[in-house]
């Protein structure tokens, strides 16, 4: 996951359905293994937060920005 928080927000889009498949990989695990306990009850919760996300990256994009605010930015 470490991977994906260290991309650029502009590039992090264009990903995004590597991180749906990797937030199902990882409630995929989870469910296989039939725990019940505290830390897999916390990742369940946490993995669902960030998979409530995932509609809204496909409006994260740079297309509003002209090249004044790229450079305010810079």
């Amino acid at each position: 996951m470490q991977n994906f928080f260290e991309d650029l927000w502009l590039e992090f889009p264009a990903r995004y359905g590597e991180f749906e498949d990797s937030i199902n990989g990882w409630l995929g695990a989870i469910a296989s293994k039939g725990r019940t306990d505290t830390v897999s009850k916390f990742l369940i919760v946490e993995l669902n937060k960030f998979k409530l996300c995932i509609p809204v990256f496909k409006f994260m994009n740079a297309e509003c920005y002209e090249q004044e605010h790229w450079a305010s930015l810079l």
